[in-house]
């Protein structure tokens, strides 16, 4: 992506192509070029919500080409669309932080800061803010129907409160990174998995991520490329993990990272596994195993919790056993094969 269309994302000139924008953000700092502006005119009335729980602070406009819908059903003198985007960022809070453990944003006795003046390409962003509280700001697209099918009007809103809901968590989960020290402009697929992966802890019925699992990189369609390639599409590793091992794996993780957010991501895991008194290649074959174990081939109790909703898996069919030799190749790292084949008529024991 050049500059200019790196700048479009963030400048509402150019298409809604949607997903997170932490990334690209990122790229513009790498390449030098300016910080977005959030796209604004700059005589819009700014206004300002405070959360409840008194962890964020969100700022809005009804006017202008970045206003929010301002409607408001309770007469409560705050759209409802901003009260929802600070009852979503609360939440996600509340399970990211207090329940499971992760890093908080230090505050300094503030709030965090949140603006939903942008009309870009994107659902939103986040982005370093040094000396404001937490460290971070996050952007959050004024109108998330812009990327929903217009009609009919029930599955417009639906589709618009399931990437809003999503995107909140998402964009919270790459401030808790920040809080905890990651390097946001290292190892962005590793951001972005992880931050994929904790949209469904946050709202469970969301299943926006299920979208990333048809992409071609997935592990399901791809099960040979490495975890290591790809973005949203490889967020049922972690699934894997807090499923199977709890969610403190992978905080273990986000502590590890923060202490040394140069050392290549992939290495952390097997030093986690084996601070837990876990076998790493157990832990890789049951992951194996459990990417094969999806849609029709699903087994309750076995595998992912939600494999039957997830591709099927793609194998290689062969017409028997081999005998004389392995079936196993080169494999990237982190990565895996599947096989199928029929060996009732062969009359041999194989090895696999």
């Amino acid at each position: 992506m050049n500059d200019s269309e790196l700048m479009q994302l963030f400048s509402g000139t150019g298409d809604n192509i949607g997903g997170c924008g932490t990334a690209y953000n990122s790229a513009l700092r790498e390449r030098g070029l300016p910080a977005p502006e959030l796209a604004r005119a700059d005589a819009d009335s700014i206004y300002v919500f405070h959360t409840a729980d008194g962890n964020f602070q969100i700022e809005y406009t009804i006017t202008g080409t970045v206003a929010v819908d301002p409607t408001d059903l309770d007469l409560s003198g705050v759209p409802d669309y901003v009260e929802q985007v600070g009852a979503s960022f609360e939440r996600s809070w509340a399970t990211e932080v207090d329940s499971l453990g992760f890093a908080a944003p230090d505050l300094g006795g503030g709030r965090y800061h949140v603006s939903l003046r942008y009309n870009g390409s994107l659902f939103g962003y986040l982005r370093e803010a040094f000396g404001w509280p937490g460290g971070t700001t996050i952007v959050v697209h004024r109108d998330m129907r812009l990327f929903c099918p217009a009609e009919p009007e029930s599955e417009l809103q639906a589709c618009a409160t399931n990437l809003l809901l999503a995107t909140i968590a998402h964009e919270f989960k790459h401030a808790v990174q920040f809080a905890a020290g990651w390097n946001l402009f290292l190892s962005t697929e590793w951001n972005e998995l992880d931050a994929t992966w904790i949209e469904d802890l946050v709202y469970d019925d969301s299943n926006d991520y299920y979208r990333y699992l048809e992409l071609p990189l997935s592990t399901f369609n791809s099960p040979t490329r490495s975890v290591l390639v790809g973005y949203y599409e490889r967020c049922t590793w972690h699934h894997f993990l807090s499923e199977n091992y709890g969610s403190g794996f992978l905080v273990d993780l986000e502590q590890r990272i923060g202490a040394n957010p140069y050392l290549a991501v992939q290495r952390h895991y097997p030093l986690i596994a084996a601070g837990r008194s876990i076998d790493w290649n157990e832990l890789w074959g049951d992951y194996t195993v459990a990417n094969y174990l999806s849609a029709t081939r699903a087994v309750p109790g076995m595998g992912f919790e939600e494999a039957a909703d997830y591709p099927l898996s793609v194998v290689e069919v062969l017409p028997e056993i081999p005998t004389d030799s392995s079936i196993a190749a080169s494999l990237e790292e982190m990565a895996m094969r599947f096989y199928e084949f029929d060996s009732a008529g062969s009359g041999t024991n194989g090895r696999v």
